[in-house]
């Protein structure tokens, strides 16, 4: 059979990213259906529009949580990126803008689009003052847990069962 094929031409990077960068499809002059992905500028203070790609939309997928999406390009293949380039001001005072198209590698994609994964995560003072709490109660995790659990006891309400009389019937 001539299905055995290497791991080389197989090869490819899966690029996951929001659901709200990945644009409306539409068709193309190929009659096939493509979808517009944005790449959102790295630094937050950078105002600029946002990078753009296309990819074929049979090739986008959903995420199981249905939050993100993911699809999947060749990895030794390239993407054309096209970005909005301020060119001057029109008559009105408006901004004119050109896009100046630039070929990246699959993997440069990649590391574009995901780079929010980089950035260093925030953790809220709170959590850090009750970690510290926890470690010095000296209190293993199962009694945190028991603990725990009692409070959730006496926070429910009692169940209100029903008396059945026998003269109720009469």
């Amino acid at each position: 059979m001539s299905d055995n094929k290497t791991n080389v031409e197989n090869e490819e990077v899966t690029i996951k990213t929001a659901k709200g960068l990945v644009g409306e499809p539409f068709k193309a002059k190929d009659g096939k259906e493509y979808c517009e992905v944005k790449i959102p500028n790295k630094d937050e203070n950078d105002k600029t529009p946002w990078a753009s790609f296309v990819v074929r939309k049979a090739n986008i997928h959903e995420d199981k949580f249905g939050k993100g999406m993911w699809f999947k390009l060749p990895k030794d293949g390239t993407t054309s990126i096209s970005k909005p380039v301020l060119k001057g001001k029109d008559e009105n005072g408006k901004n004119v803008y050109e896009n100046s198209r630039e070929r990246v590698t699959n993997t440069e994609l990649k590391g574009m689009v995901e780079y929010y994964k980089e950035k260093e995560r925030e953790i809220p003072e709170t959590a850090l003052e009750n970690a510290a709490a926890d470690k010095s109660n000296n209190k293993s995790f199962k009694d945190r847990v028991k603990e725990a659990k009692e409070q959730i006891g006496k926070d429910k309400a009692p169940k209100k069962t029903k008396e059945k009389s026998k003269n109720m019937e009469r």
